[in-house]
């Protein structure tokens, strides 16, 4: 999930500051003192209004005086996004004291979020030669370090910063975001526990500490910790979507699809957002609704294979075979290496029915990773349906090698020997599919099969049974339930079978055939 950090804003700095150039200052007129208050922050104001304020005071001020106004200034324009004018006040400021501790870590941020790493480092470096005891100027290093993938160094930074402040949150955080970036997930934790002990009002230590508790494997603390930060910042749309993607994993895609939905109105521009509620949406049935979603995606990054791939998932589920195909084809196009693609291309043209097609996708899927058992395992079923059962047999080993769980490898695998008429292997394969899942009604059917061509109906009268009990509502399994009856002696209960068999499914031929075997004309 998407970490976030807290880059150090020292307001407290430029208040003393503000304050020691007020008591050094001659006095001044009320005008005068009405923007010095706007433009340091000292009265409500908005960042115009301190922008203009801020730029009275530098024409009007004298030179010993202008430091803080620039800073002030280069302050507001960082909030506005102006981050080209910010790091033109900074740099005014140094101008006055080429070692002034705010100016440098100040710029440095705006470095930072405009994405010039080097410059940003640059500037925390000089800020710390100048100043080797700031405990904020190492974590402000760190973080830069940490973004340009150097953690062992980011790490060395925020150990010095908290050795320096102990009671400095932001580099407690970040350190735990270094962890974080190496997998030690405990590690993190405790550096994110630490964090939120020093600034439990803060929304973002929650947020990571979430990120940490879901990777390693515990979705339920990290819902809870999104929840937390959602109720600090109800505004975090960082926080919903997290909490909106474990949940989504968790199997919860109607909370997953709100969280989502909060996150996009909350950060309309977020694609990650926008995909993830598209998958929610899909998740829960709303095929419609993630289409639009991957749609919108798409137009604003037609280049993302993964929104053409979801998106033609979705067209699938809507029983739309041919927008499917064009959009998983696309997504190779884009991505030529993308398995998944091939993989859900070949099922769209095994449900039309162009198994070679589908089969040769297959083959490049399994080629690209060998090591997903749903691959062989519908494969497996194409080869099957081509009366291939012998290379259907092969790829659903190769299924079950790799994932020795996989319940319903083990019910196509005795399907396909229930084809080859080895009864015994496919009843025992059944049951391992049925071990993994007692109630499917499916399993329970094909067992029932395979015991009554087997001879073996008293067997298969209970599987049928319970399979019917699971789901009353298919026609096979009374027909099937009607021969079994027949083969037990049962005539009237066959008949009964047949004829509900009929009823639910008027064309099914297997039990207007009982029925004319036992010398019942079917009515349909």
């Amino acid at each position: 999930m998407p970490p976030s950090e807290i880059p150090t804003r020292p307001p407290a700095r430029l208040a003393v500051l503000a304050t020691a150039a007020l008591l050094a200052a001659a006095p001044a007129a009320a005008q005068d003192n009405a923007d010095r208050q706007r433009c340091l922050g000292e009265a409500t104001a908005t960042a115009d209004q301190r922008i203009e304020a801020c730029s009275s005071l530098i024409k009007s001020a004298g030179k010993k005086e202008l430091l803080p106004y620039f800073i002030a200034r280069g302050d507001a324009q960082r909030e506005k996004g102006e981050l080209d004018a910010a790091i033109g006040d900074y740099g005014e400021a140094l101008k006055i004291d080429g070692a002034q501790l705010e100016a440098l870590n100040r710029r440095g941020l705006a470095y930072a979020e405009k994405g010039d790493r080097d410059r940003a480092f640059a500037d925390f470096d000089r800020a710390i030669r100048a100043h080797p005891k700031d405990a904020e100027s190492y974590n402000n290093r760190g973080s830069v370090s940490r973004d340009r993938g150097a953690p062992d160094r980011a790490l060395t930074d925020f150990d010095k910063a908290i050795q320096l402040d102990a009671r400095l949150a932001a580099a407690h955080n970040n350190r735990g975001l270094a962890w974080y970036d190496r997998k030690n997930y405990e590690r993190a934790i405790a550096s994110f526990n630490e964090a939120i002990r020093l600034a439990p009002d803060i929304a973002r230590p929650y947020v990571n500490r979430g990120n940490a508790y879901d990777d390693s494997g515990d979705a339920k603390r990290a819902v809870a910790d999104y929840a937390e930060a959602i109720k600090r910042d109800p505004h975090d749309a960082l926080a919903y979507l997290n909490r909106g993607i474990a949940l989504r994993r968790q199997g919860d895609a109607e909370r997953a699809f709100g969280d989502l939905d909060q996150a996009v109105k909350l950060d309309p521009s977020n694609l990650r957002a926008r995909e993830e509620r598209g998958l929610a949406a899909y998740r829960k049935g709303d095929y419609a609704r993630a289409i639009e979603d991957f749609s919108e995606v798409i137009g604003r990054d037609p280049r993302s294979a993964a929104a053409y791939n979801n998106r033609g998932n979705a067209y699938d589920e809507k029983g739309d075979r041919g927008r499917a195909i064009t959009d998983f084809t696309q997504a190779i196009r884009l991505d030529p290496k993308f398995a998944d693609a091939y993989y859900n291309r070949a099922m769209a043209l095994r449900k039309r029915g162009d198994l070679e097609r589908a089969i040769g996708d297959f083959d490049q899927a399994i080629k690209l990773n060998g090591k997903n058992p749903a691959a062989f395992n519908a494969r497996g079923n194409a080869f099957a349906e081509q009366g291939n059962y012998d290379r259907a047999l092969a790829d659903f080993d190769q299924a079950l090698k790799l994932d020795a769980d996989f319940a319903e490898a083990y019910n196509n695998r005795g399907n396909a020997f229930l084809e080859k008429k080895d009864y015994t292997q496919a009843i025992t394969d059944y049951g391992k599919a049925l071990q993994l899942a007692s109630d499917n009604a499916l399993f329970l059917f094909n067992r029932a099969s395979a015991l009554h061509f087997a001879d073996r109906n008293k067997e298969a009268l209970a599987d049928i049974n319970k399979s019917i009990e699971r789901d009353g509502k298919k026609a096979p399994a009374f027909s099937m339930r009607g021969l079994i009856q027949e083969k037990l002696g049962e005539r009237d209960k066959a008949i009964a079978d047949f004829r509900r068999a009929i009823a639910i499914e008027p064309n099914l031929k297997e039990p207007a055939d009982g029925l004319i075997r036992l010398g019942v004309r079917p009515r349909r």
